[in-house]
């Protein structure tokens, strides 16, 4: 039984019938964080010995399955669905321009350079990606820019097999308070799908595997060439495989975030315990929002690390948190009331 178990079974027993239990959100994000020291080191480790995965157009994965991806298209405009990937090189660069994203030791801006390394900006289990601009340089774009120095619009690229395979475009809006430190954008969400495909408006959501990222300040159509580009980035698309071997009798209201079933138990109260090893950054957020929670900052939200829901007639605690080297989202899932 781990310290984060014990900590939370006692928050449990120590409820008052009929009433969800009131945690000591300081201890539990403090056993939390303490599980996640053996995996940092791991995925470093992880990260050095993938070094030369990316290539400069793109990645190059061999033996991976990439049906379901846009096909090349040799006429495709630079930095378009299906467009080869290497054209990136030839376009001017957006030095001023940097991606951030959730990490696993946190929230961080991230450099290229780590792409090198194979080392992912973040790592997504969800349907979309949190990022946002980091614009400290020296602005050099030719896009459309505001007053501040933020591009009002970009366009970011997700490549994979040297392609193109995925575009959207964003708006890069300041944030009159940086949630995340000295960020200079608030963050808005790139879908993990592909390009629009023949009858199937949206796309399709991505396979799993690694996506060199680009960012363009660019506020033209999809369809056109982009004049200058900032990249590449890694986000990792994580497996969605659905959680087998679950307990019989665990609510089916309940669902689970796709990943591997660490421990599942019914506690002598009536609660479920049930533990989820999901290699993401955002899996406390998709957990959360397969449960159907507002995404608004509502009492729901209760730190980086925890979400406490209401799901129907239940209250189920979400942690963010991980054990014997391994991401994981915790379950506490109270009796109905």
């Amino acid at each position: 039984m781990t310290d984060l178990f014990a900590t939370l079974h006692d928050r449990v027993d120590s409820a008052p019938a009929g009433v969800p239990p009131t945690f000591d959100l300081v201890t539990v994000r403090s056993r939390a964080r303490r599980r996640r020291v053996t995996l940092h080191a791991a995925r470093s480790a992880v990260g050095v010995g993938a070094a030369g995965a990316v290539a400069l157009g793109g990645l190059q994965l061999a033996g991976r399955d990439s049906s379901g991806l846009p096909p090349a298209r040799a006429d495709a405009p630079t930095g378009t669905c299906g467009s080869d990937a290497a054209a990136l090189a030839g376009v001017g660069a957006d030095h001023h321009l940097a991606l951030g994203a959730r990490s696993g030791d946190g929230l961080a801006t991230g450099s290229p350079d780590a792409a090198e390394d194979g080392v992912p900006l973040t790592r997504a289990v969800g349907e979309s990606v949190e990022l946002w601009l980091d614009t400290s340089g020296t602005a050099t774009s030719t896009g459309p820019v505001a007053s501040d120095g933020v591009p009002t619009v970009v366009r970011v690229l997700l490549v994979r097999d040297g392609r193109v395979v995925g575009t959207s475009r964003h708006t890069a809006a300041r944030s009159t308070v940086a949630p995340y430190g000295a960020l200079t954008s608030a963050p808005f969400d790139v879908p993990l799908r592909t390009c629009d495909q023949p009858g199937r408006a949206g796309g399709d959501l991505l396979p799993p595997g690694d996506y060199a990222v680009y960012v363009a300040a660019d506020d033209g159509p999809l369809t056109a060439p982009v004049e200058s580009a900032a990249g590449p980035w890694t986000v990792r698309v994580a497996d969605r495989t659905p959680v087998a071997g679950v307990p019989a009798g665990f609510p089916d209201d309940v669902p689970l975030v796709p990943g591997r079933l660490v421990d599942g138990r019914l506690l002598d109260d009536g609660t479920w315990y049930v533990e989820v090893a999901v290699a993401a950054d955002d899996r406390l957020e998709a957990a959360a929002a397969l449960l159907g929670a507002p995404d608004t900052g509502e009492p729901t939200a209760l730190g980086d690390d925890n979400r406490y829901v209401q799901t129907g007639d239940r209250w189920v605690l979400l942690v963010r948190s991980e054990v014997r080297g391994e991401d994981t989202v915790l379950y506490l899932v109270n009796p109905p009331h």
